[in-house]
């Protein structure tokens, strides 16, 4: 796994860039992340015209199940993008904030959990799909956000604290499925980005992860300095 966190002048860069573009910081950093995954794959020799998709689990949760896990209620949506829509950054943003706009008016997060539970009644459906051996997905990003805010404990500059000790940082790592090799997780804790890849090393080296990566935070902190992706 690979670790980064942005300092809270660069995390605030980021979030204000996104509120003064009128898209959600989501929308900006998958927009990077789709940028910065197509010029990786360039990089390696890796363009057989396909089609990048990024897998984003959705909180399904209601206001009667705010108390229960995350994982208890959500669904995915897929972001589907070839290479010539990499080609204008600003547009790219603008395809992708319609897109999450649309799905989460009309509440497509729960398209894949009807569908799972449409296979499940077909007997022998399910198992199929899940045993397949290939993957539909080339990456999944999945925000945490703020996971501790309505934790009962007080804070120092940001930090949980609970008598001497403080909470200096937070780590999450999304899965990876069989035949996926990339992850990208962020929370936001302490007025920080943090950002964590779980890449599968059987696939990825560690130098071909580290330069996906630093690519991705690169990629960032151009947004956080120009107003948005370039």
């Amino acid at each position: 796994m690979l670790r980064y966190s942005f300092d809270e002048e660069t995390t605030a860069r980021v979030q204000e860039a996104s509120k003064h573009l009128g898209v959600t910081l989501n929308d900006l950093l998958a927009t990077d992340l789709f940028l910065a995954l197509a010029n990786w794959r360039c990089k390696q020799n890796i363009e057989d015209g396909r089609w990048l998709r990024m897998m984003i689990p959705v909180n399904l949760r209601t206001v009667g199940d705010e108390l229960s896990p995350a994982a208890n209620a959500v669904g995915s949506v897929f972001l589907d993008r070839r290479r010539p829509d990499f080609a204008d950054a600003a547009r790219l943003l603008r395809s992708i904030h319609k897109e999450m706009a649309f799905i989460k008016r009309w509440d497509l997060g729960r398209c894949f959990v009807t569908l799972a539970e449409q296979c499940r009644r077909r007997p022998g459906m399910l198992e199929r799909m899940v045993r397949e051996d290939k993957c539909r997905m080339s990456l999944m990003f999945t925000n945490i956000g703020k996971p501790l805010c309505h934790l009962p404990l007080p804070c120092r500059n940001g930090h949980v604290a609970a008598g001497n000790v403080t909470l200096e940082g937070i780590d999450f790592v999304a899965m990876l499925r069989p035949y996926s090799c990339v992850a990208v997780s962020l929370i936001l804790y302490a007025n920080k980005l943090r950002f964590i890849l779980h890449y599968d090393p059987r696939v990825l080296s560690t130098g071909q992860a580290t330069d996906l990566f630093d690519a991705y935070m690169q990629r960032i902190q151009s947004s956080a300095a120009n107003g948005g992706p370039r």
